[in-house]
């Protein structure tokens, strides 16, 4: 992907290479870090991480970094079945895991909270409300194993 396209200026362009890099290969490994290479302090990292065309280029090269859905979902349905399943041996790591896949190199939410109607809700199929209802369960209860550890 060419970031040019979404972003002219070049300190951008790296923080968002920056950004899409998983974080145990990042170089700098901090954003402190990223803001010295860039020269910047890190109150401008983050500032820069919430504008929307930082934003934009960042969940697009990160949609193309991750590829294929079909592929990520297969895996990730795996880690949230077995992050369901407390009698599951690795119940606690699959957890981990699908939290960590789900939220690795995706720009976080804005903090924006999405309220459904009942109207919305009832025009649903009923595959698509569970998925909805098991995702959240599942965030819920990863949240709880990690916050025991």
């Amino acid at each position: 992907m060419d970031l040019e396209d979404f972003l002219p200026d070049p300190n951008h362009r790296r923080l968002v290479h920056w950004l899409c890099t998983p974080p145990k290969e990042r170089v700098p490994k901090t954003q402190e870090g990223i803001g010295n290479e860039l020269g910047v302090s890190p109150r401008t990292i983050r500032t820069w991480m919430v504008r929307d065309d930082v934003r934009r280029a960042w969940a697009k090269m990160s949609d193309d970094i991750i590829g294929d859905p079909g592929k990520v979902s297969e895996v990730l349905e795996s880690l949230r079945v077995t992050a369901l399943d407390p009698s599951h041996r690795q119940y606690t790591q699959a957890a981990k895991l699908y939290l960590e896949a789900v939220d690795a190199i995706k720009p976080p939410d804005k903090g924006v909270e999405i309220r459904l109607t009942t109207e919305q809700i009832s025009s649903m199929s009923d595959e698509k409300l569970d998925a909805m209802v098991a995702e959240e369960i599942a965030r819920l209860r990863a949240a709880e194993v990690l916050a025991e550890k």
